[in-house]
């Protein structure tokens, strides 16, 4: 190819490239570097320039919503249909900011359902359609606290006009910008931390909940206090009924009173911990229903949550009716040596257990006591030894543990116990049983209670009894800190 025609093709697709370079406005150019004016020039109004919008989130209503509309218009009508394109321009927030010494935070683009483009009718001055920008997500999403603790964030959305597509139509650089300015108010509460607790009381054991320690909390819902807070706790009866209906519950008020208790949240703080102020006989509370104590927040010097605002105690009598069974005892021995010798006084060992299974719960709540971990679960006491069932110990920590056999089985004589370790393993426990009808009709045999337990523990029936449950209740870990579980049991009959 000759140099002319170089030249050539050159000159053919220079306007091409202008054409190209000319689609989208530049944010750095502030006029057109090439053709003449337009006659029409597409801005955005005075009163659009600058958006303002406060929403306040409260603690017990609903938050605003945040919808900004605003149409764009032309200085002259234009002379065909207008089409114009706007974006959010995240560049200018630090621009923004630096001129007007703000510090406005950019409102996440991507929670927002927006319209951004609109078209100019032809011989009309106004669009058809408004921009449109609205948040998307639930406006309690909204951050409505600052880094310094206050119940105030301000954002930035600067929306520009990018592009503007139509017969001898420009922008108007000076009107191109309007900055959406977003005010969130927090307004701050108090609630209850934790909404209720659960207890069991087991007269036969002499086990009752010491309500004079039961803890609570109750706290600021986001912030801490710029002085102090005070807030009075009241024992509110007219809640129980509210609550059993919605739980299928029947649980009863407790005898005697709660008495107020007046608490402070300190300045700087947003908790305050207290506990109930119960001076009754606990060793009374052995109704079957259990019971329901409903402290209220009554009164509080800022807002309180209403849904939030009650801490609820139950106190649960233990669902089994346990009768000491005076015909049968028990006895234990340990002596990891004579193992054999022990067995062999048991009766003869049960070497099917594919009929076995086994539940552990909590005896305090009666909630199933989750194992360390998925790879400890209860059944491995039950299988072959390989196993072992382990949960995290401590000194609060008291559980129940009920084998079912499956079936009832006749002429029980005793059982063993292979604990975990030498100190990952039961302290004590009350030695129960049950048949399939009793245990349905929900009561149990008590035969007597296991002391100073070791890692082998074989415990001899004084006389052969009838049962599908053997049931452990009671059960103290030996640590008060560490492991406590099982690798494995076996049952014994006379046969």
């Amino acid at each position: 190819m000759n140099n002319s025609a170089k030249y050539i093709c050159v000159l053919l697709m220079l306007p091409a490239l202008l054409m190209l370079g000319g689609c989208e406005e530049n944010i750095h150019d502030f006029k057109k570097p090439y053709g003449s004016e337009a006659s029409a020039k597409v801005y955005i109004d005075a009163k659009d320039l600058i958006r303002e919008h406060t929403v306040t989130h409260t603690i017990n209503s609903g938050s605003d919503t945040l919808l900004v509309k605003f149409p764009v218009y032309s200085t002259a009508p234009v002379a065909s249909r207008t089409k114009v394109r706007l974006i959010i321009d995240a560049e200018l927030q630090n621009l923004y900011n630096q001129e007007n010494e703000t510090h406005y935070i950019l409102l996440p683009e991507e929670v927002l359902a927006t319209r951004l483009t609109v078209w100019i009718p032809e011989g009309e001055t106004e669009s058809e359609d408004s921009v449109t920008v609205a948040y998307a997500n639930p406006m309690s999403r909204l951050n409505g606290i600052s880094s310094d603790g206050t119940g105030q964030m301000e954002y930035l959305l600067p929306i520009r006009i990018l592009k503007v597509s139509g017969a001898d139509a420009g922008i108007k650089y000076d009107s191109r910008t309007s900055y959406v300015k977003v005010s969130v108010r927090q307004e701050d509460g108090v609630k209850v931390t934790s909404p209720a607790v659960f207890f069991r009381n087991t007269p036969i054991f002499n086990l009752f909940t010491d309500i004079g320690k039961i803890p609570f909390t109750v706290s600021t819902c986001h912030m801490n206090v710029t002085e102090p807070v005070k807030v009075r706790m009241e024992l509110n009866n007219n809640l129980i009924a509210a609550y059993n209906e919605a739980n299928g519950t029947n649980y009863r008020p407790l005898p005697g009173n709660v008495t107020p208790i007046d608490l402070e949240i300190e300045e700087g703080r947003n908790n305050v911990s207290a506990m109930l102020n119960y001076a009754g006989d606990i060793a009374a509370l052995t109704d079957r229903n259990g019971y329901l104590i409903p402290l209220e927040i009554r009164s509080s010097d800022i807002s309180v949550s209403e849904k939030e605002k009650v801490f609820y105690t139950v106190i649960l009598v233990d669902n089994a009716t346990i009768i000491p069974d005076e015909q049968v005892t028990v006895s234990m021995k340990t002596d990891a040596a004579l193992s054999d010798e022990y067995a062999a006084e048991l009766g003869v060992q049960q070497t099917d257990r594919s009929g076995y299974s086994v539940g552990v719960r909590n005896m305090v709540t009666d909630l199933e006591q989750p194992p360390y971990s998925s790879g400890y679960p209860a059944k491995n006491m039950i299988t072959d030894g390989s196993g072992t069932a382990l949960f995290n110990s401590s000194s609060s920590l008291v559980m129940n543990v009920i084998i079912d056999l499956g079936k009832d089985t006749e002429n029980i004589t005793g059982f063993r116990l292979e604990g975990y370790s030498a100190t990952g393993c039961a302290k004590s426990y009350d030695v129960c049983y049950a048949t399939e009808a009793m245990y349905l009709n929900r009561e149990e045999s008590w035969t007597g209670t296991i002391d100073d337990c070791l890692r082998y523990v074989y415990v001899k029936m004084s006389e052969p009894v009838k049962a599908r449950y053997i049931i452990l209740r009671n059960v103290k870990p030996t640590l008060p800190s560490g492991y406590i579980g099982w690798k494995e049991f076996y049952l014994y009959c006379n046969e």
